[in-house]
């Protein structure tokens, strides 16, 4: 392992030994670092003029050096819509690629990767999801979201909002299409990873033949985008027993054709649709109704907070 020092910020990095400085390309590591570390005294010094200054010789104002690498926050990454499908600003102009342009390989990729607009996900996440122009969705990492599972959830809960609000070309998350991708902030793009046909037409690794949606990509607004989720989550907070998750996955299940899927998922909202009926429209008045009505409605329960516990394990 060799150390280096930058330069800009003395901070130091530890790199392989068999890496060349010279020819090592690596947007996360900054380009002014050298061999020649200046250890620093104590924690009393800081770093100026490239070298370490104690803190009664700074100069008034003195701020800390930033280093100029960008910065590269993780976060899940997975995408809303089938391929072909990009989320854009309405005041953006279109993609206006010809026949040629497709055949040679000389689309914009990077501004697939964009990040289009940014939706507040509620009141305990202080950050938004962000959303680029070909529908890459990503949640940053933090102690809410640090397991898969929990990020499924609330990616879901985010596409169920946004399908029962109108958008139904989303596809559900599970956790074959989840990953850690990474926010590259200098650059405002949302970076993936992931072996997938999102990530080969960011790469221009489509065949002509499947590069052809191009031409007439299919566009959804921003603002398209922004009023869905609205309405979704007003749904979502009035039947507010309903998990989102379900939803996603079972329709998503029923467009590939996997019936028992789709059946296993969907009849769980039917029940819950169900449950709030019955809490809603009978639960208030139950004392009021008959025997027979009171035992159906305690039925209906039991039945409910078993299917939930099942559901939960």
């Amino acid at each position: 392992m060799a150390t280096y020092q930058d330069t800009e910020t003395g901070k130091l990095y530890g790199l392989a030994d068999y890496i060349d400085l010279s020819t090592y390309d690596n947007p996360r590591i900054p380009k002014t670092l050298t061999d020649k570390i200046i250890e620093k005294p104590s924690d009393d010094h800081f770093w100026y003029l490239g070298e370490w200054v104690h803190m009664s010789e700074l100069p008034e104002g003195y701020q800390e050096p930033i280093t100029k690498a960008p910065i590269f926050n993780p976060a899940w990454v997975a995408f809303l819509f089938p391929l072909g499908t990009f989320v854009w600003p309405d005041d953006e102009d279109l993609l206006n690629y010809t026949l040629d342009d497709i055949n040679m390989h000389r689309c914009d990729r990077r501004r697939y990767k964009r990040v289009s607009m940014s939706l507040k996900i509620d009141d305990d996440h202080e950050l938004p999801v962000l959303i680029s122009h070909d529908g890459a969705l990503a949640l940053a990492l933090n102690p809410q979201t640090i397991s898969a599972d929990k990020a499924v959830e609330k990616i879901n809960r985010i596409k169920g909002a946004l399908f029962l609000g109108g958008l139904t070309q989303i596809e559900a998350t599970d956790y074959k299409n989840l990953e850690v991708g990474s926010l590259s902030i200098d650059d405002d793009l949302i970076e993936s990873n992931i072996s997938s046909h999102h990530n080969r037409l960011r790469n221009n690794e489509l065949t002509t033949s499947e590069n052809i949606l191009l031409l007439n990509p299919r566009y959804i607004n921003v603002s398209t985008i922004n009023s869905s989720y609205i309405e979704g989550c007003g749904i979502l907070k009035i039947i507010d027993n309903l998990i989102p998750d379900f939803i996603v996955k079972g329709h998503s299940a029923l467009v590939s054709w996997n019936l028992s899927d789709a059946l296993s998922n969907l009849w769980i909202v039917v029940e819950q649709i169900i449950q709030f009926i019955v809490d809603k429209k009978i639960g208030p008045n139950i004392r009021e109704k008959s025997k027979k009505t009171q035992n159906l409605y305690k039925k209906i329960k039991s039945d409910y907070k078993c299917n939930t516990m099942i559901n939960k394990l």
